[in-house]
């Protein structure tokens, strides 16, 4: 940093011609102190014989004004010169003072893009995350899987209770996502024990993707008893502690009751 601002210096103009008044001040005060020297040296005594040495001593008091005069104008150009670079130094300053707050300037517009770059890039991941949710398919995960299977396999095999199947429907025909989603969960409820079956019941309408308002969404765990049974209360808490999201859970007490759990997957609601 250091070299960079005497090499700055150096190489401007104003520098030199700082130089050169200051280098002539001193030079002219120089020889202004010498001629004052010299004629001291060579002027004789007032009260020598002044009428013999007149002459001698008009020279030299010439000389010697002469030189008071040289180291008075080197004396004033070296005030100028001090003066050139007071004020170099404040013109340089101001402008310094100006980059620096131009630099400011442009720094604090840069900060509002970044910002404001951000902000859209976080709107931008915000859609596409919403996109991405639209058009992805649901699923049973890992995680879900691994909670299922160690909250329900216990109590398949603990329990001395004959076991009824589960159905799982998809009922909106052609819903391929729907199906989808029930073949994962008809894979889980094997793995944990259950014996799980698929009646096959489908809206007599159908599921018309190109206008999917006005159908039914989500995930139904139903069943026809007096009372929830304990397949009942076993899965929906389940269902409930992997988080895999409910429509209901309900219990129908005004139908033929034969404790069969049905699990319903109906349209995917985020589509």
């Amino acid at each position: 940093m250091t070299i960079h601002l005497l090499i700055k210096v150096i190489c401007s103009p104003w520098f030199w011609v700082d130089v050169f008044f200051g280098s002539a001040g001193a030079w002219i005060v120089v020889r202004g102190l010498k001629l004052e020297s010299r004629a001291e040296k060579f002027t004789p005594p007032e009260n020598f014989n002044p009428d013999i040495f007149a002459d001698i001593i008009a020279r030299q008091k010439a000389l010697m004004d002469r030189g008071q005069k040289l180291v008075v104008a080197g004396c004033v150009i070296e005030a100028i010169a001090a003066f050139i670079l007071s004020v170099i130094s404040g013109l340089e300053i101001v402008g310094a003072n100006e980059t620096a707050a131009a630099a400011l300037l442009q720094a604090g517009v840069a900060t509002n893009r970044t910002a404001q770059i951000e902000q859209t890039n976080l709107l931008i991941r915000s859609n596409v995350a919403t996109l991405e949710a639209e058009v992805q398919w649901r699923t049973i995960t890992p995680e879900q899987e691994s909670t299922l299977i160690n909250l329900l396999t216990p109590f398949i095999t603990t329990s001395l209770v004959s076991r009824k199947p589960v159905g799982v429907e998809v009922w909106q025909w052609g819903d391929w996502e729907a199906a989808w989603y029930a073949n994962k969960i008809r894979d889980v409820l094997k793995k944990c024990g259950f014996e799980v079956v698929s009646p096959g019941g489908y809206s007599i309408t159908g599921y018309n993707p190109m206008d999917p308002a006005g159908y039914t969404t989500g995930l139904d765990i139903t069943e026809n008893a007096p009372t929830a049974t304990d397949d009942m209360r076993a899965i929906v808490v389940a269902f409930a502690v992997a988080r895999i999201p409910l429509r209901l859970a309900m219990i129908y007490t005004n139908t033929i009751p034969d404790g069969t759990v049905t699990i319903k997957v109906w349209h995917k609601p985020e589509k």
